[in-house]
């Protein structure tokens, strides 16, 4: 079995949708393949819709196009969407935290002033939601207060993703009753770790 990765995986992918076309043009159906969209650098040829199309052979895409930078991607590379046909964004996640990030102070100055406005909205949705919370969750809760003020105490260093390296990690509790052993991880990876994608234990 020949096992695809990265870049050479992708590439694999748009083989494989472009010899669905095909097939299509040959008049074998598809269920829910949705609109029409262009291929890359293809002048409007028409591609298939990235909604995971199915052929009747069980045939799958995993392929999926970005309208934002009109690249198509792994699904992986996508974040779920309820409301979306195939149950993803339509744009990628590079793409999505690109957006975040550009209007990231807007965003931030508007929570403050709604804050500031409406502070006994504020605290009453707080004090429900401690009394809310489980005891899991209180534990957590208490946990991470360690680990933060540690960290600013200077008890414990800040490290870096254990996975790709990049600085000032968060800190990942395999066991929360030891609230200073902690794997440090991006948050992108941090978040693949707990959707089953990826673990952790294999990078430390």
């Amino acid at each position: 079995m020949i096992v695809y990765k990265g870049e050479m995986r992708v590439q694999w992918l748009l083989m494989r949708d472009r010899l669905i076309i095909l097939l299509l043009s040959l008049g074998i159906s598809f269920v829910n393949t949705g609109s029409a969209m262009p291929l890359n650098g293809a002048g409007g040829s028409p591609r298939l819709s990235p909604h995971r199309p199915v052929l009747s052979l069980g045939v799958f895409l995993s392929a999926k196009w970005c309208s934002k930078c009109k690249e198509t991607k792994e699904v992986s590379e996508f974040n779920n969407l309820v409301a979306s046909k195939d149950g993803k964004d339509r744009i990628c996640r590079k793409c999505t935290k690109e957006k975040y990030d550009k209007n990231r102070a807007t965003h931030i100055s508007a929570t403050i002033t709604w804050n500031r406005n409406n502070k006994k909205k504020c605290l009453n949705n707080l004090r429900n939601y401690r009394k809310n919370m489980s005891d899991e969750q209180r534990l957590r809760c208490s946990v991470r207060r360690k680990l933060r003020y540690a960290v600013e105490k200077g008890k414990i260093k800040r490290g870096n993703c254990c996975v790709c390296n990049e600085p000032n990690g968060i800190g990942h509790h395999e066991d929360y009753s030891k609230p200073l052993d902690v794997i440090w991880v991006c948050d992108k990876h941090h978040k693949r770790h707990h959707r089953k994608e990826i673990n952790l234990l294999d990078y430390v």
